[in-house]
């Protein structure tokens, strides 16, 4: 037996509680199919630029390596990196959820030559050129990672939301509506019997 009173203004709330209740539900579930659409355009993109990255760092590595060869470890470990700080992270929102952004206000470029020719080769120079331009699809995949990521997770709540509004809170609301409807239409046929008998008595 329910808790509640079985009273006609608990009834129209209950209707009323019922309605936003389904449409909750509905708005869960389609903002579940959009976020679940998002992500799945995403998985492709990541697995291309990982492949891409692999790719680039096996070829820049093995220059690398013939460069360390050619030129010796301590002529390599002589050359300095400039730091580059040019990095700020930006939010953007996709159906609530908030997505991090990093982005980068430099120019993606090929680093300037700042050593003496004598020092370096053409291995080290490709190694270079293709370590820096890594930087750019890092970036790139961080932000897919990181939009995949917020997206799974909100996924995953607004699957738990909706289980719990279609299989618990609307089911409840709806045999409560039962309870109060059957009580109140009990009633109702009670005092018509009543007043039927005591018309009669009349």
């Amino acid at each position: 037996m329910s808790a509640i009173l079985p009273t006609k203004s608990n009834l129209i709330n209950l209707k009323n509680t019922l309605v936003l209740a389904k449409n909750g539900l509905e708005l869960m579930n389609q903002k579940r199919n959009i976020l679940l659409s998002e992500i799945t355009k995403l998985t492709p993109q990541i697995e291309k630029l990982k492949t891409k990255i692999a790719s680039i760092f096996s070829s820049s590595y093995n220059s690398l390596k013939k460069a360390n060869v050619t030129l010796g470890l301590s002529v390599l470990s002589n050359y300095e990196f400039k730091e580059d700080n040019n990095y700020k992270i930006e939010y953007k929102n996709i159906m609530g959820v908030v997505i991090p952004q990093l982005l980068y206000e430099g120019k993606f470029e090929n680093p300037s030559i700042t050593y003496h020719f004598s020092v370096a080769n053409s291995f080290f120079d490709e190694s270079l050129i293709e370590f820096s331009s890594l930087k750019e699809l890092l970036i790139e995949l961080a932000n897919i990672d990181a939009k995949s990521f917020k997206l799974a997770i909100n996924i995953k709540k607004t699957a738990k939301r909706a289980s719990s509004l279609e299989n618990s809170v609307i089911p409840k609301i709806v045999n409560d509506i039962k309870y109060i409807s059957e009580y109140l239409d009990e009633k109702e046929r009670e005092e018509f019997s009543r007043n039927k008998i005591i018309k009669k008595k009349k």
